[in-house]
């Protein structure tokens, strides 16, 4: 279930980079990804990954280093908005986001996390806090099912609806 999870979402972020990443295209297409992450959750080192648009091949961008808990960051050149992930040493679950020019700060806690900066990383957010609503509801409403089940209460309307 989690492969078909993790191809579902970069077959959905390659989706919605290649629509449009012609428009994204601005000054000279310098980057400036920098990523902080709560100490002692991922480790001290982690590496950017470009997914190819034709030939879904990764392209490495570089392994960075550092103390846990400060920032690691990457600079270079995009010609447009790129599916990316940031794979660290020491976790085999990658994080997505979305490498388009400008200035992107990736922040990662406990149990949230957040995206600024870049057009594609806002419609990204807004597509998984979807997913997980779509989800929730999906979860509450098998519960609720299951709880008037087993009280008996459950009448051919109540299945129907």
């Amino acid at each position: 279930m989690k492969k078909v999870f993790h191809i579902l979402l970069i077959i959905v972020a390659v989706a919605m980079v290649s629509c449009g990443h012609k428009a994204v295209k601005t000054g000279n297409g310098a980057y400036h990804l920098t990523c902080t992450v709560d100490q002692g959750l991922q480790g001290d080192s982690a590496s950017l990954y470009i997914v190819e648009d034709g030939y879904h091949r990764l392209i490495p961008m570089g392994m960075r280093t550092g103390e846990p808990g400060t920032p690691l960051s990457w600079n270079g050149h995009i010609d447009g908005a790129r599916v990316a992930f940031i794979k660290w040493e020491n976790n085999p679950r990658p994080f997505y986001l979305v490498l388009e020019p400008g200035n992107i700060d990736i922040t990662i806690h406990g149990n949230s996390w957040s995206i600024k900066g870049g057009h594609y990383n806002g419609e990204y957010l807004r597509f998984l806090n979807t997913r997980r609503s779509i989800i929730n509801d999906k979860e509450k409403l098998f519960a609720d099912y299951l709880k008037h089940g087993a009280d008996s209460t459950l009448t051919m309307d109540m299945e129907q609806e």
